[in-house]
């Protein structure tokens, strides 16, 4: 094994590019800045984020402290048979020498023909430790995608695909040194196949940022007083966060007669769908659609919120739940082990208002914390 301290990471895309111009997804920068104060060296390889945009907010590598221990690779883009192939040989030979160098190596293979896959087939090969890390249940949210799409060949394909990334993925798991996955819904579906897997949470939220109690009391006060809901969702309006049933279920308040303001902070390939459902169903002044707003306009939004309103599809971790907790906002939407996790023992509370979820296996709680329940 090398000597040094090095880390390499392979992952899914963190980086965009603007005029020639790198630029980092601004979360995944703080966690940039915790790996350089902790490795002599840490290289990234990835491909870039398929449009400008994609993250909230983004950082240049100046930005981070100990930049200059920092390497940035970017990576063709794979994930289709023709750009894989083309590829293959020549990023497996890169990988190769960059993953020998190393001490430490970080892989997620995300997505069939992913480069952390391959880089996770060479370290196997070689004999080399390596990290698997993970933030959502692979197989539970893409048999989800897939049972939603049209049969026909296309749909074939995708699934014929994922199976064998599958069977590829659990080899990985299986042959990993140490997995760290985000959150209680990914454990639960490896638990039994990584053998040193370990839950964690990627906390983006500091002290500075949580709510103070005072403030939580201020919107028990407003409640009870009467006031209009102030509703609110923060996160990509992509279909898997299911934008079109979160805007079918402000049509039932709506309809239902109760007062609410709503917003909806985040862009995405949705949101112009989501804009022109609004239009349709009268919703425009009762929910506001934005798109990206600065991390700052997000809190606020939060802090504000007399409840955090999701309808994801998945089985992920997605860290806005835990900034709605830190924000005091209460979590409504499905109940998963990784929702449930965060409020516990302060919650879940089961409403007397359920209705049945269309994802499976799942169902609608609110659920409650207090201010005190997620430390940061």
């Amino acid at each position: 094994m090398p000597s040094n301290n090095d880390l390499v990471l392979v992952i899914p895309p963190i980086l965009e590019v603007d005029d020639g111009v790198v630029r980092i997804d601004r979360d995944f920068a703080n966690n940039l800045t915790a790996y350089l104060a902790h490795f002599d060296r840490v290289d990234v390889y990835c491909p870039k984020a398929g449009a400008l945009g994609s993250f909230p907010a983004v950082v240049e590598a100046h930005e981070i402290p100990g930049f200059e221990r920092l390497g940035l690779h970017l990576l063709p883009e794979p994930y289709r048979e023709d750009r894989y192939l083309r590829h293959r040989r020549r990023v497996g030979r890169l990988l190769e020498a960059a993953l020998a160098k190393a001490r430490y190596r970080l892989i997620s293979p995300h997505a069939p023909l992913s480069w952390s896959s391959l880089a996770g087939r060479i370290c196997v090969r070689n004999g080399w430790p390596f990290d698997f890390e993970a933030d959502w249940d692979l197989a539970g949210t893409t048999r989800y995608i897939i049972a939603q799409m049209p049969s026909g060949p296309r749909k074939l394909h995708h699934r014929l695909r994922f199976e064998l990334h599958m069977l590829r993925y659990r080899r990985l798991l299986r042959r990993s040194r140490l997995a760290l996955v985000q959150g209680q819904d990914v454990y639960e579906a490896y638990k039994h196949i990584a053998p040193n897997i370990h839950s964690v949470l990627n906390i983006q939220i500091t002290e500075r940022e949580r709510i103070e109690p005072d403030k939580v009391e201020a919107k028990a006060l407003d409640i009870t007083a009467g006031a209009p809901l102030k509703l609110v969702y923060a996160g990509r309006a992509s279909e898997m966060k299911g934008p079109l049933l979160w805007l079918d279920t402000m049509r039932r308040l709506r309809d239902a007669g109760i007062r609410f303001d709503a917003v909806w902070l985040g862009g995405g390939e949705e949101l112009e769908a989501m804009r022109a459902y609004a239009a349709e169903h009268g919703l425009t002044e009762a929910c506001a659609l934005p798109g990206n707003v600065p991390k700052e306009e997000v809190l606020a939004a939060m802090q504000g919120a007399h409840l955090f309103v999701f309808c994801h599809m998945g089985y992920e971790s997605p860290r806005n739940l835990m900034e709605a907790v830190a924000s005091g906002a209460p979590l409504c939407g499905f109940a998963t082990p990784y929702s449930r996790s965060l409020v516990a023992p302060h919650g879940p509370r089961s409403p007397s208002w359920c209705a049945t979820a269309p994802a499976p296996a799942r169902s609608w709680t609110a659920t409650k914390r207090s201010s005190g329940g997620l430390r940061c």
